[in-house]
């Protein structure tokens, strides 16, 4: 694997890679599922990459970009020996123009975190991260933080046009009642599945029985409503797990099960082994 990386601060780094780019995660050799500390941007130039993120699995070709949120857990990633990748990490809101509502875009890029970059775009790209790589390069210039965050403020503009257009072609091709459900669904799992484990929450959230909710989940994706919630509760204790820095108490705690043997048994149940045979294997 050929791999560039530019380390503006803690907060900020841009890499590029060539061919397999799991070490290229900052964090050295990844044990997945592995939960994402930083926040992250991929455009593949050239190639496929393949990852699965929260449950659900993507591939890029050439030109396309995905967004991955602070928090999201990646299952598993795959590259072409031809993949040309480009990186951004970031923590937090470093990279928001203050001025700007980005609510919708970070609601757009959880349930359609792959987008394509067009040709007449893709060049700008290129040259922007080539000029910040260059400016976070040139160590005895006090202004170059400033300078980085001017470029990368550039890049969002590319990005909120491109969401625009991708909006007001949606509106064109509005999904069904089902889809809907769904979307709304996920995005309620996603931010609330540690502390709600049961349909009763998020059908309530959406004003529908657990039943119907269930029957219109099931119908969108393949899968029962119950089923998404305990795949992401097994998907969180397994990168917790996975860690190696938490104890069985800490988990059930931040899952917030009753007990540390309800978690056991939860675990149990849906894996077929114990969390203690887990972290070990």
């Amino acid at each position: 694997m050929d791999y560039k990386r530019y380390q503006l601060d803690e907060d900020f780094c841009i890499c590029e890679c060539q061919g397999d780019f799991q070490e290229a995660i900052i964090i050295g050799q990844v044990s997945f599922p592995f939960k994402m500390q930083r926040s992250m941007v991929l455009i593949c130039m050239q190639g496929r990459v393949s990852i699965s993120i929260n449950l659900r699995d993507y591939i890029l070709h050439r030109q396309d970009m995905m967004v991955v949120s602070e928090n999201d857990i990646i299952q598993s990633i795959d590259c072409s020996p031809d993949a040309q990748i480009l990186l951004c990490f970031y923590r937090g809101d470093y990279y928001i123009e203050e001025h700007i509502d980005n609510t919708l875009t970070q609601q757009q890029y959880y349930m359609s975190p792959v987008s394509h970059i067009c040709d007449e775009d893709i060049e700008e790209v290129v040259t922007i991260f080539r000029l910040i790589a260059h400016k976070i390069d040139e160590h005895d210039n006090p202004y170059r933080k400033k300078a980085v965050k001017g470029y990368i403020q550039v890049l969002m503009s590319l990005g909120y046009n491109n969401l625009s257009k991708l909006l007001k072609l949606q509106e064109k091709h509005t999904d069904s009642r089902a889809q809907q459900v769904f979307h709304q669904f996920l995005t309620l799992v996603q931010h609330h599945y540690r502390e709600h484990h049961t349909i009763k929450f998020y059908a309530d959230q959406i004003c529908l029985t657990p039943k119907y909710l269930s029957q219109l989940v099931q119908q969108a994706s393949g899968r029962l409503a119950g089923d998404w919630i305990i795949q992401y509760l097994l998907l969180e204790a397994k990168a917790m797990l996975a860690n190696n820095e938490y104890s069985i108490m800490e988990i059930s705690e931040a899952l917030h099960f009753s007990s540390p043997s309800a978690f056991i048994a939860f675990f149990k149940k849906h894996t077929r082994t114990t969390p203690k045979k887990y972290s070990s294997l």
